[in-house]
């Protein structure tokens, strides 16, 4: 049985890959053995070198009404993986690295149509945010630096939901706001996105480690691409369906000014689902009723 060391177990995506790992021996790194910028990842390397996959699943993000600083965001997300590769390489790990990327990463863009992992690590595109500019800078080093002596896969993920995630994100934001007999305020939800249900990017995941090791730089993505405005109306229908009431979204009730200049983000993963096979996804309908 395989052994994974899993840095970032109580993330959202942390916490759905630990509890679909049955066929794996998993051991997390706790917050007391590593907390940037606190303890630096150079106090868990001698502990991760003997097993045969390390999956980092640690990161920053920028959440509304939780604006982490420039430092901590490059930092996590993406010095802290940089020194991570180098450390292993250093010690001659030879075992499988995990590490994510983000569709953010595009930038700003005049996009309409899925793009290819060559857009995505070519683009010169302006990057709106230090989230975006972290994610990029990591994604393009990930794919420059592979003479490591062991694989690295590198997922390019798009928006993961599903219950659980963070609070202040959309769905679990709609959720408590009609509960609470309030009106979510919400952007006219123009721009055009892929969400994809946590538990689907763990699954795939993880039957990739079952049976092999990969290497390189991937997307991966449930492919149906909708307008925002389309998912929080399916997320009003699953809820008047299940809570009998009858709300109704209020468009344009706040201004979009966070990702206005990325209307369109959406990834092609024929790459991986050539190489790993296409998994059947979780529809939105779907995992919009398991918030419920």
């Amino acid at each position: 049985m395989k052994t994974i060391k899993l840095i970032g177990a109580s993330s959202f995506l942390g916490h759905s890959i630990l509890k679909s790992s049955n066929s794996f021996l998993v051991e997390t790194i706790n917050k007391n053995e590593y907390r940037y910028p606190i303890i630096p990842i150079e106090s868990i390397v001698p502990n991760l070198l003997d097993s045969d996959i390390i999956i980092l699943c640690s990161a920053a993000a920028v959440q509304p009404n939780n604006r982490s600083i420039d430092s901590m965001i490059f930092g996590l997300n993406t010095f802290e993986p940089l020194r991570l590769i180098h450390l292993l390489s250093k010690h001659r790990y030879s075992g499988q690295l995990v590490t994510f990327g983000s569709y953010f990463s595009l930038g700003k863009n005049n996009l309409n149509q899925p793009v290819d992992e060559s857009y995505t690590l070519g683009h010169t595109n302006d990057q709106p945010n230090s989230y975006c500019q972290s994610k990029h800078w990591l994604t393009r080093l990930s794919s420059i630096n592979r003479k490591n002596g062991f694989d690295h896969l590198h997922l390019v993920l798009t928006n993961i939901y599903g219950p659980g995630e963070n609070e202040n994100r959309l769905f679990p934001y709609l959720k408590k706001s009609l509960a609470q007999n309030e009106i979510p305020k919400v952007t006219s939800g123009e721009q055009y996105r892929q969400f994809t249900f946590v538990d689907d990017v763990a699954h795939f995941i993880l039957n990739i480690l079952k049976t092999s090791t990969s290497d390189g730089v991937y997307h991966f993505s449930n492919p149906d691409v909708i307008q925002v405005k389309d998912a929080i109306q399916r997320f009003y229908n699953t809820y008047n369906q299940t809570k009998k009431t009858h709300h109704n979204p209020e468009f344009g009730s706040i201004p979009s000014n966070r990702d206005s200049s990325m209307d369109y983000l959406a990834l092609d993963c024929s790459k991986a689902f050539s190489s790993f096979g296409k998994p059947k996804f979780t529809s939105l309908t779907e995992g919009l009723k398991l918030y419920l």
